[in-house]
């Protein structure tokens, strides 16, 4: 889901020592990367690091420029690179810490390298590094709140990872260790959305996709058009927007807006299939349920032939067998 996009706004200007001291090349990153201008934004980060080389913020901001463009293309291709800025970030945090152990700084980097790393594991599968490397973030995250409650960045990441954690875990909540804490996670994220300045588009992308888990169809709608407005190159909040019709069963609009998604990646991502079976399945059950039968067929047959390499076609295996079922179902139909 793209909803990972987001851990790339995990950080906030104070965390570079002097509140002003990065702050315009931040904004400047943030700016880039959310209109999907990464080359852009990667050399804006290293320009920072190279102004100061053992900030440990400059290179977890460069991991999360990285890990921005594998989440836009659903790749892995810059993994070393991401595990390689991450592991710096995280050495020089912890030297901080050497020197300072209140250093509310370098606890809340550390918690965000972690989070980060956590979303990342997830995506590859990888669920009992991503949990433990879960726990350390929300560790990291509590004691930089436990030095400065007002830190509203560490509530930003604690908040995301409060729900998602409890979303997950929902089955076993009849354990006494395993809590439901969405609505704590929620009102953090809220409180990060209106009180931080850096972090606060990282809140509002969560929020979006928690109001959507959460059936709160036209608050994520909102933020959906929030976003579009405000980046108007980016492909997250037109991803959001067909999520949210399609998961409201509103094929029409839903449809609308995978056919705007779909346009934007033939645009940026001619051949990547991956992303155009996400689309293309969507776009063919909505015209299956709004009775248009020959369209829905075209794109079964059309996703069916795509020649998929092998990491796409095991990614995408589900998809594939309900495209089939669904070529069937139509027809059954047209006999």
């Amino acid at each position: 889901m793209k909803w990972g996009l987001a851990a790339f706004l995990l950080l906030s200007a104070e965390v570079i020592g002097s509140p002003l001291l990065y702050q315009a090349e931040i904004s400047q990153g943030i700016e880039f990367s959310f209109q999907e201008n990464f080359s852009q934004a990667e050399q804006t980060i290293l320009n920072l690091i190279q102004a100061d080389t053992l900030e440990p913020v400059g290179y977890y901001f460069l991991a999360l420029t990285f890990q921005a463009q594998m989440l836009d293309l659903e790749s892995d291709f810059k993994m070393d690179q991401f595990e390689a800025a991450l592991e710096s970030s995280i050495q020089l945090a912890e030297n901080r810490l050497k020197s300072n152990k209140s250093d509310k700084m370098a606890f809340l980097t550390l918690g965000n390298c972690y989070g980060s790393w956590a979303i990342q594991e997830a995506r590859e599968g990888s669920w009992f590094r991503a949990f433990r490397l879960g726990l350390r973030a929300k560790d990291k995250w509590e004691k930089a709140i436990a030095l400065d409650s007002g830190l509203y960045e560490a509530y930003a990441g604690l908040g995301s990872y409060l729900y998602w954690k409890s979303v997950f875990t929902k089955r076993f909540n009849w354990l006494p260790f395993v809590k439901d804490k969405r609505q704590q996670g929620i009102q953090m994220l809220r409180l990060a959305s209106e009180n931080s300045e850096i972090s606060r588009d990282f809140a509002l992308s969560s929020l979006m996709w928690v109001n959507l888990k959460e059936k709160s169809y036209k608050e994520a709608l909102d933020l959906a058009f929030h976003f579009q407005n405000k980046y108007p190159q980016a492909k997250f909040p037109l991803w959001a927007e067909g999520f949210i019709y399609y998961e409201k069963f509103d094929w029409r609009n839903a449809l609308q807006a995978f056919k705007k998604l779909f346009s934007r990646l033939q645009e940026t991502q001619p051949f990547n299939h991956y992303n155009l079976i996400e689309v293309e399945f969507r776009m063919a059950n909505c015209y299956y349920n709004l009775g248009k039968y020959n369209e829905a067929r075209f794109l079964c047959e059309k996703i069916l032939d795509y020649d998929l390499d092998k990491r796409t076609q095991q990614r995408q295996r589900q998809k594939i067998i309900e495209t089939k079922k669904l070529l069937e179902k139509i027809s059954k139909i047209e006999k």
